[in-house]
């Protein structure tokens, strides 16, 4: 674990203000406003056990939300829609467990052709289970100090369920709007990936710029 608190901050790797939570999370809804919708049909679609005739949608719904459309042809067109709906429901699987494995579900995803790493694997995990799972990109790899393997995957997933438990402990509003305010492991990313993206930014923006231990 690399998730420790300290006085009205949280530390992951870096430190980041307990308070700015909502904030952040407002912002990564304002840069992607389809997020919740899609969240809820891909809820239904993993209840219902992904329908065959469900996969190619969902495929390409979650690569175009992550601004690579064109990896859900290259996922396509080397897997069978068969062989996509076993691993989905594979992961699921793992993620329904009475301790849930994230790092197998992982796993699971990379055995797809197009799926070999932790970016998009996670990105297809975080609609499955947004409740247990978050992103896990380049840009938060640079960021955080977990490996970027299925192990890394894991401790960052826990890492932020445990944040999302203090946050809605410490009733800091969720923008999102879910019931009883409750934050999820996704929406703890989605506000690690804001604050990350503009630390990028500055940072490519002016290479002399060396970012300051605290976000």
């Amino acid at each position: 674990m690399t998730l420790h608190f300290v006085t009205n901050s949280v530390v992951f790797g870096r430190s980041i203000r307990i308070a700015d939570f909502r904030d952040l999370r407002a912002e990564h809804i304002q840069r992607f406003p389809k997020t919740l919708d899609f969240e809820g049909r891909a809820d239904g679609i993993r209840a219902n056990g992904f329908p065959l005739e469900t996969i190619r949608e969902f495929i390409t719904d979650v690569c175009e939300w992550g601004n690579y459309p064109g990896i859900a042809a290259r996922v396509l067109l080397h897997n069978t829609l068969d062989q996509l709906q076993m691993t989905l429901r594979l992961a699921a699987e793992y993620l329904s467990r009475e301790t849930p494995e994230c790092g197998a579900a992982l796993n699971a995803m990379n055995q797809r052709h197009g799926l070999g790493s932790p970016s998009f694997a996670s990105k297809h995990l975080r609609f499955i289970r947004p409740d247990l799972c978050p992103v896990f990109d380049a840009i938060l790899r640079d960021a955080l100090p977990y490996s970027f393997d299925a192990a890394g995957y894991n401790d960052f997933a826990l890492d932020c369920s445990r944040l999302a438990a203090e946050l809605q402990h410490a009733r800091v509003q969720n923008p999102c709007g879910r019931p009883d305010n409750k934050w999820f492991a996704a929406d703890v990313e989605a506000a690690l990936f804001t604050t990350a993206r503009l630390l990028s930014a500055r940072t490519a923006a002016n290479p002399c710029f060396f970012p300051s231990w605290r976000w």
